[in-house]
Parts: structure tokens; sequence; C-alpha cells
């Protein structure tokens, strides 16, 4: 198990490993001691954004603070992407994360400013420990140029 942990920085090695029986140590780390098991993401419905009544506009921007200071993040709702670019998008991506690790590894985040990274993560926590993250990701820049992996091909359509 240590040997897998070790050896690859990307999770899919480990989630695909069938002899792991428990969550190496540095892929766990004690979530927000606010947070509960009821607690669920902000939605945000981009649509009331642009509301002709000040007070809806109002109260969907409040929120979207609200969101953005205490969970970091929330799920955007009536945003008028196609579902079929959706899709497209999030097939292109799981192409790249089958690519061969040699492939992927030319785009490993050496720099917050580098136009296209891609990892598996970690962070500093509370105990000073390095902690890896349960995720692999590919981050790309696209304003005000749009830059994108070499391969795969449909990552760019």
């Amino acid at each position: 198990m240590a040997a897998v942990a070790q050896n690859s920085s990307f999770v899919k090695a480990l989630a695909e490993n069938t002899t792991l029986k428990s969550i190496p140590s540095q892929f766990t780390f004690a979530t927000d001691s606010k947070a509960s098991q009821s607690d669920s993401l902000p939605i945000i419905d981009f649509s009331l954004l642009t509301s002709p009544d000040p007070d809806q506009s109002c109260t969907v921007l409040a929120d979207l603070d609200s969101a953005c200071r205490e969970w970091g993040f929330f799920i955007l709702v009536n945003h008028g992407i196609p579902e079929k670019l959706l899709k497209a998008i999030i097939a292109a991506s799981l192409e790249f994360f089958e690519l061969p690790e040699e492939e992927k590894r030319r785009y490993e985040a050496k720099s917050a400013s580098d136009p296209i990274k891609s990892g598996s993560g970690s962070l500093i926590n509370a105990a000073n420990q390095k902690v890896h993250l349960w995720r692999d990701f590919v981050k790309s820049y696209v304003h005000p140029e749009f830059n994108c992996p070499s391969e795969p091909q449909t990552l760019r359509y």
C-alpha cells in the first residue's frame, strides 16, 4: 500500500488498486469542524444575477458572497451552457486522465502562473503535515488566450 502511494502521485492508481484495504494516511485529513453531514453545497442560480428585480439580484449576490466565503465553491445552475457541451468537456477531460503518466507529467504544476497544469493536489494541514487530496486535476487558462494540452485532441474542441 505504501509503495503505491509513494510511487504514484495520481489518485487513479490508488483507486484502481485491488490490494488496497484502507486509505493511506497521507490521503486523509480532518474536515472543517463547522461542517456537518447535513450541510449541502450552496446552489447559485445564475439567471437571477441578471434579474430585473433588484431585490432578487441582491439576494443572489449575497448568496454568492456567502458561498465563496463559507465554502469556497458552489453549484451553478441556469447558466445557459448546453448539456451537450458539458458532457463533451467531461468526456474529453476523462480522456486526458487516461493518457500515459509521462504525457500527463508534461503539465505538472511548476508555478501558479502556468497556463496549463495538472496533478493530484496536496495541502498542509493544521498539524503542518502534507496531505494529498483524493483528486486528479487539469486546469487551463482560457482568457484572454486559449491554452490547452496537446493531447487528447478532443479537449481542444
